[in-house]
């Protein structure tokens, strides 16, 4: 017999697509980048992956999964470029996205974040695996500090 909370759970992971509906009642859909997207999310958003990479990397959690407050913070470092990825995720301008209220901006946030938040991740671990395989080849070119934080990753 299917469980139907797992067989749900594979369905989200597949299709992560959120539907919203806006204080203005109006309807939007926050999907996940597709591949040509995230060719162009890669190249606009190189400095806001570093600075997730540095938060990553500075965590105390082994885990990918980061406090809101600490996201926030990294996003509210990157307002421009964040507008924009948000615009590409429900298909609209991201002057559209700069004027939503507080209330409708921090629930595209979340739901932007809850899509695309492993195309990020991906990111990551990919650098993470490349400083990695720096660091055992003998580069040195990892501070002590990160070099630490990835042998407690690994």
């Amino acid at each position: 017999m299917a469980d139907p909370v797992h067989d749900d759970n594979e369905l989200e992971i597949l299709i992560p697509d959120q539907q919203l509906t806006l204080s203005t009642g109006e309807s939007i859909t926050v999907h996940e980048y597709n591949f040509m997207e995230g060719l162009r999310v890669d190249a606009l958003a190189g400095s806001l992956v570093r600075r997730l990479q540095d938060l990553f990397m500075s965590s105390e959690q082994v885990d990918t999964e980061f406090r809101l407050h600490d996201l926030a913070a990294v996003f509210g470092e990157e307002p421009v470029i964040l507008s924009r990825l948000l615009a590409i995720a429900c298909e609209r301008e991201p002057a559209w996205v700069e004027a939503l209220s507080d209330q409708d901006g921090q629930l595209l946030l979340l739901a932007w974040w809850n899509v695309n938040r492993f195309f990020f991740v991906r990111r990551l671990v990919t650098e993470l695996g490349a400083r990695t395989a720096q660091h055992q080849a003998g580069d040195g070119s990892l501070p002590d500090s990160s070099a630490t934080a990835i042998d407690a990753r690994t």
